[in-house]
């Protein structure tokens, strides 16, 4: 479960880290994905040249009745876990199941995760889980009570345990793991869009706008100056700017589409210095263009993680706990975030101000910074590895 959306990279990559691993670890292996299209499973297939994956597509109901809706979504959930007759089922992170998103669906997942975790053994990967309160909390652990969760970050880990009454293990996020592919045709994503090693800075404006402001107008005018000022800077040593799109779908909370917006006020002087990368690749190629800039910028923290998981600093614009924890906590970078998800920041431009000063301080800062990132980012392998080794330990022949 959750690993249904390939244009989506972060997602993407726990996906593909766990299913190679998890193939090249135990024999005869067969992985089950509920789907949103076949494109999809093609990408799944190409980004760990495993075979053995399947997809099954489910008709979602949309009744007038809303709550009718979801329970009938539910029972043709348990209905085709049972028909599939799973060994286990894994729920890969990250933060699907938190209070940052939409309460309805995070309960019905709940819900689903509940009944098929009474009959299969259940893991949950890489998890950031809540903050949950009041009724929630007994929501929650009862319906995660008969699983095994892997946090990847100790407020995760706290939360649980002190408030839900909920034992995890501490691990940390699978996108931190080498990607299949990532080490073959390094060159080939760089020659494609004529982009050279160390000469550029990635920016990843995140589609979720309103997670940070509800001055939608503001957001894609302070990302434009963000741009300008980066350009325009001889401190920052780079030559062009690579617009990266890490979420493509769905529609709503597409980078691509709040790229499309910031290109068209960009004026001409500038545009000349902007590759937009907007188009579907894989998470690998993605990984290769965020390890040779020179420094990221980032709305999604995948972004970030891939950034730093190939040993250069990127600096996450923070819209919930999860950066604090994983970026922070985990990787010791709490240096580089910036907590953005307030109104003032974007309508005031001060925003624009703290990116650029946390950009020089990377500057400033360089050699000490990408010691950090090397000493932590080998920890959180260890960690992420340690999940994926308990799965193939425990599992049922």
């Amino acid at each position: 479960m959750y690993a249904n959306n390939t244009f989506n990279y972060g997602s993407a990559m726990m996906a593909y880290n766990c299913i190679s691993y998890l193939n090249d670890n135990i024999s005869n292996m067969k992985f089950y994905i509920d789907i949103n299209e076949l494109q999809d499973l093609k990408r799944l297939k190409l980004g760990t040249k495993v075979e053995s994956i399947y997809g099954y597509k489910n008709k979602y109901y949309k009744e007038k009745i809303f709550i009718l809706s979801h329970i009938k979504n539910i029972i043709m959930h348990i209905k085709k876990i049972h028909s599939i007759k799973p060994n286990i089922i894994i729920i890969l992170g990250g933060d699907a199941i938190s209070s940052y998103y939409n309460t309805i669906d995070i309960l019905m997942d709940l819900i689903k995760i509940y009944f098929s975790s009474i009959f299969i053994k259940t893991y949950l990967l890489s998890q950031s889980i809540g903050p949950f309160h009041s009724l929630k909390k007994i929501f929650v652990r009862l319906c995660l009570n008969n699983t095994l969760i892997f946090n990847r970050e100790l407020i995760t880990s706290h939360h649980l345990k002190y408030d839900l009454n909920i034992i995890s293990y501490n691990s940390s996020d699978l996108a931190f793991l080498d990607l299949p592919m990532q080490n073959k045709n390094k060159n080939n994503i760089l020659n494609k869009y004529n982009i050279k090693t160390n000469e550029y800075a990635t920016i990843i404006p995140s589609g979720l706008i309103n997670k940070y402001t509800k001055y939608h107008n503001r957001y894609i005018k302070n990302w434009k100056n963000i741009i300008e000022r980066i350009i325009d800077s001889k401190k920052l040593k780079t030559k062009k700017i690579v617009l990266l799109a890490h979420v493509l779908k769905p529609n709503g909370v597409s980078d691509t589409e709040i790229i499309n917006k910031i290109i068209k006020i960009i004026p001409k002087k500038y545009s000349t210095k902007i590759i937009c990368i907007t188009d579907p690749i894989l998470p690998s190629e993605a990984r290769h263009i965020l390890s040779n800039s020179n420094f990221t910028i980032t709305g999604r923290m995948h972004g970030a993680i891939s950034t730093f998981q190939s040993y250069k600093p990127a600096i996450s614009l923070s819209y919930s706990i999860k950066y604090k924890g994983v970026i922070g906590k985990n990787l010791k970078m709490d240096d580089l975030i910036i907590e953005s998800n307030i109104d003032n920041l974007w309508k005031s431009n001060k925003i624009v101000e703290l990116v650029i000063k946390k950009a020089e301080y990377i500057i400033d800062n360089y050699d000490e910074i990408i010691k950090r990132i090397k000493i932590n980012v080998e920890i959180n392998k260890k960690r992420a590895k340690y999940q994926l080794k308990y799965v193939v330990k425990n599992i049922d022949g």
